[in-house]
């Protein structure tokens, strides 16, 4: 909660249409749990705002604020090194969309029923807490199966693949070359 001090400013006609449509006030807002902190703001709204809705639209700065930061922490928003702006545009865009879908998500699960900060049932890092130190939980050794005759089948697959390509060299030069009595033809 806060307590809010508003005040209009004079309008100014020389930036301003002859009959002004919006007006310019200052905000000051104070915190009733720490009153020595002060917050101020300049504000534009149109004639016939009122001051409990400047006020609402300013206190939810904070909210917006709360949601970039998380857009921030949880999909990468700031992590971008692009140098034009169609990268930084796109980058942006996909990373606000997946922070709308993990919210959306959460908003969800939340209406079912689950807690908003489910643990997972699985250590999320390798590193497990054992007493006042950490040590490496490495699972157990993994006996992995060789693949079947690899080699075998590599070195069948090639011959067959130098086979027909001679076949088709041949074929190319109008028929198999004469072989001579002292052996394969010289090429």
């Amino acid at each position: 909660m806060s307590d809010w001090a508003i005040a209009r400013l004079p309008v100014n006609l020389v930036f301003g249409p002859d009959p002004p449509t919006h007006r310019r006030w200052v905000m000051a807002r104070r915190s009733l749990t720490r009153p020595d902190e002060l917050a101020y703001y300049l504000a534009c709204a149109p004639e016939g705002a009122v001051v409990e809705e400047l006020a609402g639209v300013a206190g939810s700065r904070w909210a917006i604020e709360a949601c970039f930061q998380a857009a921030k922490n949880e999909c990468g928003l700031d992590q971008y090194e692009v140098r034009r702006y169609p990268g930084r545009y796109r980058h942006i865009t996909l990373a606000m969309l997946a922070h709308a879908f993990l919210a959306a998500m959460t908003a969800a699960e939340v209406e079912r029923g689950a807690a908003e900060t489910t643990q997972p049932t699985w250590p999320r890092s390798p590193w497990q807490r054992s007493g006042a130190c950490r040590r490496l939980s490495a699972p157990g050794p993994r006996t992995i199966a060789p693949a079947p005759n690899w080699s075998h089948w590599r070195r069948r697959h090639r011959a067959t693949a130098r086979a027909c390509r001679y076949r088709r060299r041949t074929r190319a030069r109008g028929g198999l070359p004469e072989a001579s009595a002292d052996g394969p033809s010289a090429r």
